[in-house]
């Protein structure tokens, strides 16, 4: 199996600035509210990564389109373009793993 990692720094045109500071913790650990509770950071932004156009092209390209200033800013091509793939984002920074090129499973 071979997996593929994409990175692209979230900073940049359109970035949100600092984070604010983290709340109080609380005793009691409530791990379904911590994966519940999107960062601060990547709230409203919607990520537009790769895929396949109407004719069926792969595409390599990431958007980031902030929904309160309702515009749309280009990120860093992926090196490989892909469909199907998977992504997350972990300490401000976009991943993309997997998917389809069109000839293989990565």
């Amino acid at each position: 199996i071979s997996i593929r990692q994409e990175r692209s720094s979230l900073s940049g045109p359109g970035g949100r600035g600092e984070e604010p500071p983290p709340s109080p913790k609380s005793e009691h650990k409530d791990i379904s509210q911590k994966r519940m509770t999107p960062r601060k950071s990547t709230v409203g932004y919607v990520f537009l990564i790769g895929g396949l156009t109407v004719k069926e092209k792969l595409l390599c390209s990431v958007e980031r389109y902030d929904l309160p200033l309702q515009q749309s800013f280009k990120m860093p091509d992926m090196s490989l373009a892909r469909s199907g793939l998977g992504s997350a984002i972990i300490d401000k920074v976009l991943y993309v793993i997997g998917g389809h090129d069109g000839c293989k499973v990565l």
